[in-house]
């Protein structure tokens, strides 16, 4: 199955900070994965989350956004992501 995961869940799997949300997306996640599912990152979301990070000074969500690049699948910007990141068919 393929995930695209929106902004909420992204910004908890980058935060650095332990909560009981950002444990039980990133054990979701990991369930995930173990299952063999693809969890995608659509790059307009990658985009609005690092701009928010940025501009709040939260760099060490930055560096984990990053790492997550490179666990995660990226779908670069076109028509067909814009398609599945919408739950289109």
């Amino acid at each position: 199955m393929n995930i695209v995961l929106d902004s909420f869940p992204l910004a908890l799997l980058s935060d650095p900070k332990v909560s009981a949300e950002a444990i039980a997306i990133t054990n979701w996640a990991s369930q995930c994965l173990t299952a063999g599912h693809r969890l995608y990152i659509a790059e307009i979301i990658d985009y609005e989350l690092r701009r928010e990070l940025l501009r709040a000074g939260k760099t060490r969500s930055v560096a984990r956004l990053d790492a997550l690049k490179t666990t995660l699948r990226y779908l670069p910007l076109d028509p067909a992501t814009m398609l599945l990141a919408a739950g289109a068919p």
